[in-house]
């Protein structure tokens, strides 16, 4: 609740987050594997004598977590950007509309119209 609330607008003010996260991406996914990822690392610094038995290399393990974290993010940005590049290549009418716009399906989809029978099948009588 706390990135809804306080991370999402200070991203959205600072780095000019102009898509809005409908479906929580980054606040469901996104923010507890990072603080998952770095909350690892503080613990197996603390913790080096209790990996051992799991881990061969404990004292490095507090390394590895960060790396992996840095990792993680990067190849979260590259794929996104390749993704949002493609998407906006394809869809530039998403470059003019307003947010409120956005949910709007009749601008991505042909709506088709609805088709009067001529006769009721049922009963055989004209309409």
């Amino acid at each position: 609740m706390t990135n809804k609330r306080f991370l999402t607008p200070w991203l959205e003010e600072r780095i000019g987050l102009r898509c809005p996260d409908t479906c929580g991406v980054h606040n469901l996914h996104g923010m507890p594997g990072l603080l998952g990822g770095l909350t690892a690392a503080l613990v197996a610094n603390f913790m080096p004598m209790h990996n051992t038995a799991v881990v061969a290399h404990s004292n490095n393990q507090a390394l590895y977590q960060p790396a992996g974290v840095g990792v993680t993010l990067m190849l979260a940005i590259v794929g996104g950007t390749i993704a949002g590049q493609a998407i906006t290549a394809g869809t530039p009418a998403s470059l003019t509309l307003e947010a409120q716009e956005m949910y709007e399906d009749a601008i991505w989809w042909d709506e088709v119209e609805s088709e009067k029978p001529e006769e009721d099948l049922a009963t055989g009588a004209r309409l």
